[in-house]
């Protein structure tokens, strides 16, 4: 069967028209998608109302600042815009003395997000004391010191005491993983013990925490975990009353412990 040229020319044109179209639809259509949610007022945010332990925060600007710059820095936020409703997940974690984490309620028929953070709980009291500095914070079950705290005596508050010349502040991290874990792990053996400390103190040079307690001193490291067999020699000291008689247990050598 005879095709002229015209009639192929035809064809062709009409093959071209068919993908053509067909490219548009799938580029254009998925394109205009997106334009629309991403410029729509309807996910446009117009208000940020932010509550802390159920209150406005004194310093709500500088927080809602620091939770859209964490915002922006995700792949959402990028794309999106912090200014759209979409950007925002469930939660969000920033670095704040006052607490770690937000949720986060979308209101779109207000254009509003409510976030809603709790105070981080004080666990303990730590003071720098040298030459230089005296003074003390608030620290919560992370470590983080959470704001400034009286310097205060007495068997039912813990309280490290931090020797040398560093310098934390409120934000920063007083203790890391490793040192809160082991704080932890020696508060509730002595008290297990009927024991407790009246001093304890933390050397960051040498990444060691000094329990001086009612009956000895003991010292661990803030570079590893407590081994659970070495809390078990421990108690083995407790139970055969040897522990009396130590003048101090150094446990800073992970895997051993030294009596003395």
């Amino acid at each position: 069967m005879f095709i002229s040229r015209r009639e192929e020319r035809a064809k062709q044109r009409r093959r071209h028209f068919f993908f053509g179209a067909i490219f548009a639809l799938g580029v254009l259509v998925p394109a205009t998608g997106i334009a629309v949610l991403r410029f729509s007022p309807l996910f446009r945010i117009e208000h940020i109302v932010l509550a802390i332990g159920g209150e406005a925060p004194p310093d709500t600007e500088r927080i809602e600042s620091s939770v859209r710059q964490e915002v922006a820095k995700t792949a959402r936020g990028w794309f999106w815009g912090i200014d759209n409703s979409l950007a925002w997940p469930a939660t969000v974690s920033i670095r704040s003395p006052i607490l770690q984490t937000f949720e986060i309620e979308h209101a779109r028929s207000r254009r509003t997000l409510s976030l809603r953070g709790e105070k981080a709980v004080p666990l303990g009291i730590w003071c720098a004391e040298s030459e230089t500095l005296s003074r003390c914070a608030w620290f919560d079950e992370k470590g983080i010191l959470i704001r400034e705290a009286p310097n205060t005596e007495g068997i039912l508050v813990l309280k490290v005491i931090g020797i040398g010349e560093r310098t934390v502040s409120v934000g920063d991290a007083a203790l890391d993983a490793n040192g809160m874990h082991n704080l932890l792990v020696m508060r509730d053996f002595l008290a297990n013990q009927n024991d407790s400390a009246e001093t304890i103190l933390l050397t960051p040079e040498r990444r060691e925490l000094t329990f001086q307690t009612r009956t000895t001193r003991l010292i661990i490291s803030t570079a590893f975990l407590l081994a659970p067999k070495t809390i078990s020699f421990l108690d083995e000291l407790y139970a055969s009353g040897k522990i009396k008689k130590a003048k101090y247990v150094d446990m800073t050598v992970e895997g051993r412990v030294y009596v003395k």
